[in-house]
């Protein structure tokens, strides 16, 4: 099956450190991120498939967006949302997710954090959705991480991530986090 992913970043390579090589591409690229052809309209396509799958309520809905980017997909969720925080490695991204939110009056936050499943972390915050939507393709142990994000869910979660097959770019599925 051929893949509709041909942008130029650093992933898959065997034997280098993934998270180093990411934050320093993504670190430089920050500022653009969001002009790549077509992001806007996968943003939207991702977020309707999260509404879709999750009933959102922003007087209780807190979602926590990791890898988060410049936002793109998180922001568009702010309006439905009691609290959003995102995370990323790299300060370029958070640079700029911070900027898109101050410039859309939306009161949510990135933070430059390597989260490590931490009861401290994120001041303990659980949350109801949990969503990697445009990362997963970066990341080398996929296992590991899935289940430091289920770490950060509420008991009843939500979880949202990009699909390994690029050319459906994501998957949604409620309910249970056990067996992660």
């Amino acid at each position: 099956m051929a893949s509709s992913h041909n942008h130029p970043h650093p992933h898959h390579a065997h034997g280098h450190d993934y998270a180093s090589a990411n934050q320093a591409f993504f670190d430089q690229h920050a500022h653009e991120a969001d002009q790549r052809h077509g992001a806007g309209e996968l943003a939207k396509d991702i977020r309707d498939a999260i509404l879709q799958a999750y009933k959102f309520d922003d007087q209780s809905t807190t979602l926590l967006d990791f890898a988060c980017g410049t936002g793109i997909v998180s922001l568009g969720l702010a309006e439905r949302c009691k609290k959003v925080v995102g995370v990323d490695i790299s300060q370029g991204m958070v640079d700029q997710y911070n900027k898109n939110a101050a410039e859309r009056d939306i009161s949510s936050q990135a933070l430059r954090i390597e989260l490590k499943g931490e009861d401290s972390e994120l001041d303990g915050t659980k949350f109801d959705v949990v969503m990697c939507s445009l990362a997963y393709h970066h990341i080398q142990d996929i296992v590991s991480t899935t289940r430091l994000l289920s770490f950060f869910l509420k008991p009843v979660p939500c979880r949202c991530r990009q699909s390994d097959d690029c050319t459906y770019p994501w998957s949604v599925t409620s309910g249970d986090s056990g067996g992660v």
